[in-house]
């Protein structure tokens, strides 16, 4: 049986080993991710036979609901050492970690699964599928017929981006908050891979680029000027089309899913919250 445990500042080489063997991060962001993410006063860890063998990370987040919010966190970094997999081991560190983030007064557990079968996993540890995201594709040229303006770009708004991200999902029961720490972080992340956060006084987009284009992995924008923004997007970037992910009614699109949530400390489970609650800003 496996030992769960909260790491200090010795053990965070080996948690950085561990994270980078399970996934498939640049070492600039894998360094970027712990400088900025995940801080060790979040790790939560197993050990046998005195070696790490899995880690997960709880960090601080706030759900909103209607005029009020509570205190949660969003699990990210699961990992397990590959010859210590399908043992349990996940299993009960999870329940160690969500046990003592209870103890500290969360409310909520969140978190966007790394793939569909974990789904189920998760589904088997108490969390339910909560949250949803738009996903469409964006020919910038052929929306350029409609005579959309274009806006000078920044990349420094934080200070202005995350009071309208706060503003907009404020609105929708059950979406998580994240402060302008965390859009600064997560903009070091998508620049070690081809991308950034680019926006102005109304909206910003973060993005990625590879070999299959650009992805805009979090747009977040007044509606009636989502479709400037993006325009202004593509003709910064270079491209004629842009895939999209975005919290539902900013654009019409497909809705999918995007994470799933635990109650804790005696909450029932929240089946008022909206069916387009939104998770966002999750670092994948």
């Amino acid at each position: 049986m496996a030992e769960c445990f909260r790491p200090d500042y010795a053990d965070v080489q080996s948690l950085k080993s561990l994270y980078s063997a399970c996934f498939n991060e640049s070492t600039s962001a894998t360094d970027i991710m712990f400088k900025a993410v995940l801080n060790i006063k979040y790790a939560y860890a197993a050990r046998f036979n005195g070696e790490i063998i899995a880690a997960l990370y709880l960090l601080p987040c706030e759900i909103a609901l209607d005029s009020a919010t509570a205190q949660a966190h969003y699990l990210m970094g699961a990992s397990t050492k590959k010859e210590y997999r399908g043992l349990g081991v996940m299993t009960q560190l999870i329940r160690f970690a969500v046990a003592q983030s209870e103890k500290q007064g969360d409310c909520y557990s969140v978190l966007e699964p790394a793939s569909e079968e974990l789904y189920s996993f998760y589904s088997r540890l108490g969390y339910r599928e909560a949250y949803h995201s738009t996903v469409f594709d964006y020919d910038i040229q052929q929306n350029r017929k409609k005579h959309f303006n274009t806006c000078r770009l920044t990349k420094n708004s934080f200070d202005i981006w995350s009071g309208l991200r706060f503003n907009i999902c404020k609105s929708i029961r059950g979406s998580v908050l994240w402060d302008e720490s965390h859009l600064k972080a997560c903009a070091e992340v998508n620049a070690c891979y081809g991308g950034g956060v680019l926006g102005c006084e109304y909206g910003y987009a973060y993005y990625s680029s590879d070999a299959y284009g650009v992805f805009v992995n979090e747009l977040v924008c007044k509606q009636e000027l989502a479709e400037s923004l993006l325009c202004s997007l593509g003709d910064e970037l270079g491209v004629s089309r842009l895939s999209v992910r975005c919290p539902s009614g900013i654009l019409n699109g497909r809705s999918v899913k995007m994470g799933m949530v635990l109650p804790l400390n005696d909450n029932k489970f929240p089946l008022d919250f909206e069916y387009n609650a939104y998770l966002g800003l999750s670092f994948d």
